[in-house]
């Protein structure tokens, strides 16, 4: 609707990991759109660093390790732009997949939708998590954020796909059956008001 779009992604691989971050900055903040970038360049720097010990830890440690390195990252970032750490405001949504052990691990922190697709089933691994009302989330920025850090694993076998998204492309969607409409045809949906942005891995 005439705005900047405030979501960033992205996708890589190195030779244990394939891996896919997406942020969305929040629109109330004047440093949406940086804090989004900060966040996806530095989970794919952390997951691209690693080859072997991803999957090795407990996952919960290994959500804490990401959300306190980006954390950090988005500090720093908020010194440059002489801006208040309070002001950069985004969320998470990241899958890593180990092509070896063919495991996936989702990390999910506020809204977006986190889901996977097997035999031609689709189920949601980690659903959008506002408070009281659908237009406030939680932030990588909060101090409470370990609170609401998502963290789901499973297999990843042949023929999987693996469907993430920021809240934007899932408007007006509010059950299971809704949002799993709406994966099935979002290549065809051209009705998004918001930031909306999305990726298959497949």
């Amino acid at each position: 609707m005439g705005r900047e779009n405030e979501d960033a992604i992205y996708v890589g691989t190195n030779n244990r990991y394939l891996f896919s971050v997406i942020a969305d900055g929040a629109g109330s903040s004047a440093f949406a759109k940086e804090a989004a970038h900060c966040t996806v360049n530095t989970a794919a720097d952390f997951f691209a660093r690693r080859h072997l010990d991803l999957f090795e830890k407990e996952e919960f440690q290994t959500g804490k390790d990401l959300v306190f390195a980006v954390q950090q990252a988005l500090f720093e970032k908020a010194e440059v732009l002489h801006a208040d750490f309070k002001e950069m405001m985004c969320t998470l949504i990241a899958t890593v997949i180990d092509t070896q052990k063919k495991l996936y691990m989702s990390i999910h922190v506020g809204d977006g939708l986190i889901a996977i697709t097997e035999k031609g089933k689709t189920d949601i691994v980690s659903y959008p998590e506002n408070g009281i009302t659908r237009q406030f989330t939680y932030m990588l920025n909060s101090e409470n954020v370990m609170k609401h850090l998502r963290i789901k694993t499973g297999s990843f076998n042949p023929g999987s796909e693996l469907f993430m998204c920021t809240d934007g492309a899932m408007e007006a969607c509010f059950h299971k059956s809704e949002y799993i409409r709406r994966i099935q045809q979002i290549s065809k949906f051209r009705c998004f008001t918001d930031d909306a942005t999305y990726c298959k891995i497949c």
